[in-house]
């Protein structure tokens, strides 16, 4: 949702800078036609009341000034409609957390506990294969991925600081504070590293 907020931001102060420069652009607006078979621009403008048509075909800065102001004209009318969509979007967008998705959950599953509803929240999910090293220098000692995974699924108490602040929550239903500490979790369920 942040892309979509910091786009709608970029796109508002874009719409008044292009006001800005709109507001201050010459009146009047360019025609094209042909004389004796060569382009000739006219600029079609009202002054004192009167709408008048001058010749500037040989006027590259009133070109110039001309062009770009359609230029802006044409861009404002973009953004408008980017940002009429965008904002629609965000009137509708559902983020993709596990919150939403539990909450869209019909009643018949509500009374189950949360940890169902996760891939890989029982023992034989995790998945670790191979060999881990515990520790480092003459202390080490080696620690299979069964001993792994079975550190990792023992009860433990988990810290009752500000529970409150756990408003993430990972693929796998653990709750954590920081969006640093959901990214470090899911990196670690993708490479079937257990921890808790």
């Amino acid at each position: 949702m942040y892309f979509l907020e910091d786009l709608l931001t970029f796109l508002e102060n874009k719409l008044e800078i292009v006001n800005s420069q709109l507001s201050s652009s010459v009146d009047g607006t360019l025609l094209k036609g042909k004389r004796n078979g060569k382009v000739m621009y006219q600029w079609d403008c009202r002054r004192g009341g009167t709408r008048t048509r001058e010749s500037v075909t040989d006027n590259p800065q009133m070109l110039n000034e001309l062009a770009r102001k359609e230029y802006l004209r044409q861009e404002e009318k973009i953004i408008r409609n980017d940002l009429r969509l965008l904002n629609m979007i965000k009137d509708r967008y559902v983020e993709l957390s596990p919150d939403n998705i539990l909450r869209e959950i019909s009643g018949r599953y509500k009374d189950l506990p949360m940890e169902f509803f996760f891939y890989g929240s029982g023992v034989n999910n995790i998945g670790v294969s191979g060999s881990e090293v515990k520790g480092s220098g003459a202390n080490s000692c080696l620690v299979t991925g069964s001993e792994a995974i079975g550190w990792a699924n023992e009860p433990f108490q988990q810290s009752t600081f500000r529970p409150e602040w756990k408003k993430y929550v990972t693929s796998r239903g653990l709750r954590v504070r920081s969006k640093s500490e959901l990214l470090i979790a899911e990196r670690l369920y993708a490479n079937n590293i257990p921890f808790r």
